[in-house]
């Protein structure tokens, strides 16, 4: 019974090391003899043994640009973002206000422990200044839809004006 359990365990991390992202699938498996615990191996889908959590695992390592691992993680984090800072108007209206804040909270650790990550990675080839832009266009990216689709908000032309503007800010800050 304990061994189908694991089996079925599916366990999901990220994390940095020397500006590679490898995002670790651990689902247990036979016993794999691809290579050592620890070893990296290089490529798209090369697996190799490790033992997370004391049960064997299939680990993949995604190498991509630093720029699209830094978007993805920044999307990913202001998707918690946007949770923690307003679902809770919606969700939690009739509590107390120290309850929806414990809550918002709670999310905003998340956001937070893919948020650092995203700027060192990002850092590393971004300026301070492009950094920032990058990342208020992916706020306004993801509160849009937000905004529109879980908060019932209505569109407005506002909404075009502002995202022009972040292009016009994108433009200036990346001209080299």
């Amino acid at each position: 019974f304990y061994l189908i359990i694991i089996y079925f365990k599916l366990k999901v991390n990220t994390f940095v090391q020397k500006n590679k992202i490898a995002v670790y699938i651990a689902l247990p498996l036979f016993p794999l003899s691809v290579s050592e615990e620890g070893k990296e191996r290089s490529g798209w889908g090369e697996a190799f043994q490790a033992n997370l959590s004391s049960h064997k695992c299939c680990i993949f390592t995604i190498t991509m640009p630093v720029i699209l691992k830094t978007a993805i993680l920044l999307i990913l984090s202001n998707i918690f973002m946007t949770v923690a800072w307003y679902a809770h108007l919606k969700n939690l209206g009739d509590k107390k206000w120290y309850i929806a804040a414990l809550v918002s909270w709670g999310i905003a650790f998340f956001e937070y422990m893919i948020q650092v990550p995203a700027n060192r990675i990002g850092y590393t080839a971004l300026s301070l200044p492009q950094l920032k832009i990058m990342q208020e266009i992916i706020t306004l990216s993801v509160f849009v839809p937000f905004a529109l689709f879980y908060m019932h908000q209505p569109m407005k032309l506002n909404y075009l004006w502002a995202a022009l503007c972040m292009i016009g800010a994108a433009y200036f800050i990346f001209k080299t």
